[in-house]
């Protein structure tokens, strides 16, 4: 994971969160705890939902993250928005609606799994 600045981060669930800033739009990212079925697997083999998809997985200071980015066709991106329609309607994305589809990825994490993680971090 490139060094990024941190906007927000936090614990859900007893899971973290880090929303970051890169370049001209934000990423988010989740920690996948160790015992978890999705742990070192690739974003493209887990099926989460989520803002443009999953984009990022890998490992960083001995703890596996997912990520996804938000820099889609109608997000507001300032020096990309001349590449685009016009006439396109470009969401501005705030750190607070990220942070709530975090919740809403950590959610599906903890759906989806039937282990002992289930019961531990629920």
């Amino acid at each position: 994971m490139e060094e990024l600045i941190i906007v927000k981060e936090g614990i859900y669930k007893h899971y973290r969160y880090i929303i970051r800033y890169y370049r001209m739009w934000y990423c988010a990212y989740i920690e996948v705890p160790f015992l978890h079925k999705y742990y070192m697997l690739d974003y493209d083999d887990i099926p989460i939902s989520c803002h443009g998809g999953l984009s990022f997985s890998d490992e960083f200071n001995d703890k596996w993250y997912i990520g996804w980015d938000y820099a889609h066709y109608g997000d507001y991106i300032p020096d990309e928005e001349m590449l685009f329609d016009s006439n396109t309607y470009y969401h501005k994305w705030t750190p607070e609606e990220i942070e709530l589809e975090c919740y809403d990825v950590i959610d599906q994490l903890i759906n989806v799994d039937d282990s002992l993680i289930k019961i531990l971090y629920k």
